[in-house]
């Protein structure tokens, strides 16, 4: 048998054969009386198919709204800061799973200074210009 290799063609073929498998299940519940709940999975493939449009290819779903905005890099750094105290750079790299470039940089140009025992900590009086 030959199987698509096009992911949009492959993901239509997982929803005919999910549709099928479906359509047996109900004809088992009617054959044999047996009550069945309502059937959201329908719903649910009907609600995840693509559009297409009407030469059969597949177009791009419309994307919604943002959700809302994350925290920049820079504001999550002073918030932990704020509430850790004086940390190795390191240690700040591990609490914030900042990388280690970005983290040099909003350290260097952030409100932050470092100590003389080689901790940083959060100085709002640091680097204002």
């Amino acid at each position: 048998m030959n199987q698509p290799t096009d992911p949009i063609a492959m993901a239509a073929e997982l929803r005919r054969k999910a549709e099928r498998l479906i359509g047996a299940a109900e004809t088992i519940e009617e054959t044999y009386g047996i009550a069945s709940k309502p059937r959201p999975r329908t719903a649910i493939i009907e609600a995840k198919r693509p559009d297409v449009s009407s030469n059969g290819q597949a177009v791009a779903p419309k994307r919604g709204k943002r959700g809302p905005k994350k925290k920049n890099r820079r504001n999550e750094l002073i918030d932990f800061m704020k509430s850790s105290g004086a940390l190795r750079r390191n240690e700040i790299h591990v609490g914030t799973k900042i990388p280690f470039g970005t983290l040099g940089m909003l350290l260097k140009d952030g409100p932050f200074a470092k100590t003389d025992d080689g901790k940083w900590i959060y100085d709002p009086s640091a680097n204002q210009e």
